[in-house]
């Protein structure tokens, strides 16, 4: 997957917390949002805010929007008893690409 964007959605049945992680594919690499805490805080109506609450580059905007409104529409997310699976096969790739590297920094060390 090449340059493009993911968003992965997680609603655990364990909690009423929905968790949303905003991924990044450039080339070979994997780029994940640092965590936000969404906070609100009282504004005057008409007074303009100075930063807004996110900010991304206009290359990269098109496609995170794509991105969300998929996985908001439920396309681009299945879940299945509380787990999100994108996101298993996620970690299980990325295991696979750290330990991958590990074994070759290990083996170029000798």
């Amino acid at each position: 997957m090449t340059n493009s964007f993911k968003v992965f959605i997680e609603k655990p049945y364990y909690t009423d917390i929905v968790q949303i992680w905003f991924v990044r594919y450039e080339g070979d690499k994997v780029l994940v949002a640092k965590p936000v805490k969404l906070e609100f805080e009282e504004q005057k109506e008409g007074d303009r805010r100075e930063n807004p609450t996110l900010e991304i580059g206009r290359w990269h905007s098109q496609a995170f929007l794509e991105a969300l409104k998929s996985a908001v529409e439920g396309k681009s997310v299945m879940t299945c008893e509380g787990e999100l699976i994108a996101t298993k096969k996620h970690l299980e790739d990325m295991r696979t690409l750290v330990f991958e590297e590990l074994k070759h920094e290990l083996e170029s060390s000798k």
